[in-house]
């Protein structure tokens, strides 16, 4: 419960927060069809024991996945309250040691942050990096933690599903009933172990919806793996 209460009260600090600060005319960008239609086994997961997913055994189908040990991907994190939205880009380049984010809002302001194991900046656009304190990657972006949710709170729903669209990507569903008249949705990539979408509701209406637009996986060649961790000013030599 406590983990349903600490994600719910995130994205609702989150959505206070662009109330007071978020521009006063803001216009929606188109995203992806949305629609979701309920999927077949996936062919590839034909032979494995857990290919009807259900809300009993769908924690053992999170705990074999295998996240992507490194890779880079944008989102578009949409907010909604009773007078307008607001929706702005999130690009994460991410590998085992760091982690380097960048919040785009629609006025074009650019926030930057970096995580890595001797320290964690944040800085705007050209300025410089201030250090502040270590926190995981989705409370600075504002995305669930499906998988510290699913251990202490009662999924009432999980099925596979496909999502409609050009590529149909198949995705595991879960589905939480939250306080406060909430209920949040997560749709997980069974190839990635990332989320493809999450919905956050109250009493019916969304208020929170999260898209992934795409993710490739970094490799320890590609130039991103080595540059995309670095502060301002330092050099892969230093």
């Amino acid at each position: 419960i406590a983990a349903a209460v600490g994600v719910s009260t995130l994205l609702v600090i989150l959505l206070c927060y662009y109330l007071i600060n978020g521009p006063e005319d803001v216009s929606q960008i188109a995203l992806p069809d949305y629609t979701v239609i309920p999927a077949d086994e996936p062919e590839q997961l034909d032979t494995d024991p857990f290919a009807a997913v259900t809300a009993e055994n769908v924690l053992l189908v999170l705990d074999s996945l295998t996240p992507l040990e490194a890779y880079h991907s944008i989102m578009a994190l949409e907010y909604y309250w009773e007078d307008g939205s607001m929706v702005q880009t999130a690009e994460v380049w991410s590998r085992d040691d760091a982690v380097y984010i960048t919040l785009t809002r629609e006025e074009g302001s650019v926030q930057q942050m970096l995580l890595r194991e001797d320290g964690a900046w944040l800085w705007y656009d050209d300025e410089e990096p201030t250090q502040m304190p270590q926190r995981p990657v989705g409370d600075l972006i504002g995305i669930p933690d499906y998988r510290e949710l699913s251990q202490t709170s009662v999924v009432s729903e999980a099925q596979y599903v496909t999502l409609a669209g050009s590529s149909q990507t198949t995705c595991i569903y879960l589905r939480w009933e939250l306080p406060e008249g909430r209920n949040l949705a997560c749709w997980v990539s069974p190839e990635t172990g990332l989320l493809e979408r999450a919905v956050l509701e109250e009493n019916g209406s969304m208020i929170y919806r999260m898209q992934q637009r795409s993710v490739e996986r970094l490799l320890p060649g590609d130039d991103a793996y080595q540059t995309q961790f670095l502060l301002p000013g330092e050099s892969l030599e230093q």
